[in-house]
């Protein structure tokens, strides 16, 4: 289970944007203040993964519904800032030509609509 509270896929969905990092620091301290973890999360961070990449998904209104995410052992695996965009522009194209955009949308309106025991995070 990853967390919408602290490392990227946290920072990435309360931005509402894609982000990248092709090297995550390990020092605690830059853990706790740069991505958003406690000093009891810090030392368990990355898993010996370099790289990190989330592509937020959003429906036709510009919401926010899914997060579309990578991690590599290796540094910069995703590329430099351009070629990570490169990939990201070909995940959103993927999703929304098979039409997974679209289902996620309509599976999030379902358990919002339909459970009140499934927390979605808005």
């Amino acid at each position: 289970m990853f967390s919408t509270r602290f490392g990227i896929i946290g920072k990435s969905w309360r931005l509402g944007q894609s982000e990248y990092a092709g090297s995550v620091p390990t020092e605690r301290r830059q853990l706790i203040f740069e991505w958003g973890m406690t000093a009891a999360e810090a030392p368990q961070a990355g898993h010996g993964r370099e790289s990190f990449g989330c592509v937020i998904l959003k429906n036709v209104v510009n919401t926010a519904i899914a997060i579309f995410y990578f991690d590599s052992p290796n540094q910069d695996a995703f590329g430099d800032n351009e070629k990570w965009k490169e990939c990201e522009n070909a995940v959103l194209r993927g999703c929304e030509k098979t039409g997974l955009t679209a289902v996620l949308d309509k599976i999030r309106d379902e358990l919002a609509t339909h459970s009140r025991l499934i927390k979605i995070h808005q």
